[in-house]
C-alpha cells in the first residue's frame, strides 16, 4: 500500500484489521521517580521523593492505566509490511503517547511537548513489553437475509 492509502483507512477508521496491545515498564529509580511524578494527583509543594512514596504509587494497577498501557490498532492490511515493522511500529506508538502524556523524560519527534528532564533509554530505564497480536473479526456485507436474522 502506498503512504497516502494507509493515512485515508487510517482516517476513516471502517474496521480494524488487528492490534498490539503494548506495556511500558520503569526498570531504573528515575524512570519510576518519572512515572510517580505523572501519576501525581496534584502538584504539591516540592520535597524530596523517597522509596517508599515512589513503591506506594508506581504499583501494577496504576501501571496498567493509560498512557503505560495501550494497544495499536492498525486499520489496513499491508502484505508489504512485515511482523517486525509492525512491533517496532507499535514500540513507537508507546514511546509516542509517553511522550503525548507528557511523562517526563520521553521525546518523540511528532509530538511539540518538551520534556525538561534526562532522556530515559530504553532497555537501561524502561521497557516496552509488545504482547500478541489480536485479530478482529470483520464484519461481512448486509443483505435483507442477514437483517431478518438479527
Amino acid at each position: 500500500m502506498f503512504d497516502y492509502e494507509i493515512e485515508i483507512a487510517r482516517r476513516e477508521q471502517l474496521y480494524p484489521f488487528y492490534s498490539y496491545p503494548y506495556k511500558v515498564i520503569p526498570i531504573s529509580r528515575r524512570a519510576k521517580q518519572s512515572f510517580y511524578i505523572y501519576m501525581l494527583p496534584t502538584r504539591g509543594p516540592l520535597r524530596p521523593i523517597t522509596e517508599k512514596m515512589i513503591s506506594e504509587v508506581v504499583t501494577e494497577e496504576n501501571l496498567a492505566l493509560h498512557p503505560f498501557t495501550g494497544k495499536l490498532t492498525f486499520f489496513y492490511d499491508d502484505p508489504k509490511q512485515t511482523e517486525s515493522t509492525r512491533i517496532e511500529m507499535a514500540r513507537m506508538h508507546a514511546i509516542w503517547s509517553m511522550a503525548k502524556s507528557r511523562v517526563e523524560g520521553f521525546s518523540h519527534p511528532d509530538v511539540w511537548i518538551k520534556s525538561y528532564s534526562a532522556a530515559l533509554i530504553e532497555g537501561t530505564d524502561y521497557r516496552i513489553e509488545i504482547g500478541e497480536k489480536i485479530v478482529h473479526k470483520i464484519p461481512g456485507e448486509l443483505s435483507y437475509d442477514v437483517i431478518k436474522a438479527l
